[in-house]
């Protein structure tokens, strides 16, 4: 980690952002000139949500993140008989990002209360210098959580929070 000059480990549920992602602050820093807040940008996921990833981005030749590889193999199968050689679980990890794992319990535990469909993982949309436009704003949140939190973000953002 950076040799920061002023640092703060606070890893606290913001709120929910109008796009539906649950946005954490995980430091707020200063360092000479340089300042602001780090954050993670996640957002829950049904499994009927997952598969669907799986099937229209993974399985499909055109879009999949793995093609180049069974062009490299260049095997004696079909793509569709290769792609099915992978494991669900592998084929999952490609299409959802899940780190931000730090978070998934509380997560889990809002969707509960903020969402229409039943939690089965996350995926990471975003991390590190995340608080920009209206993640600045509380007019950019459906669900703000913490507003006093979101006031220190603003601090630490134009150097003020470690005065």
């Amino acid at each position: 980690m950076v040799n920061y000059d002023n640092h703060e480990k606070v890893e606290q549920f913001v709120g929910i952002d109008n796009q539906g992602s649950y946005v954490f602050v995980d430091y707020l820093f200063e360092q000479s000139e340089n300042h602001g807040a780090t954050g993670t940008r996640i957002v829950p996921v049904s499994k009927e949500y997952v598969q669907e990833r799986i099937e229209s981005e993974i399985k499909d030749y055109g879009w999949s993140p793995i093609a180049h590889i069974y062009d490299e193999q260049d095997p004696d199968m079909s793509w569709s008989e290769w792609i099915e050689t992978w494991s669900k679980y592998e084929l999952e990890k490609l299409a959802i990002d899940a780190s931000g794992g730090n978070y998934w319990d509380k997560v889990e535990e809002l969707c509960k209360e903020h969402e229409d469909f039943e939690f089965y993982m996350t995926d990471c949309i975003g991390g590190g210098r995340v608080f920009k436009g209206d993640l600045l704003n509380p007019d950019g949140y459906r669900y703000l959580e913490n507003p006093e939190l979101l006031e220190d973000i603003k601090k630490a953002e134009n150097g003020e929070y470690f005065e």
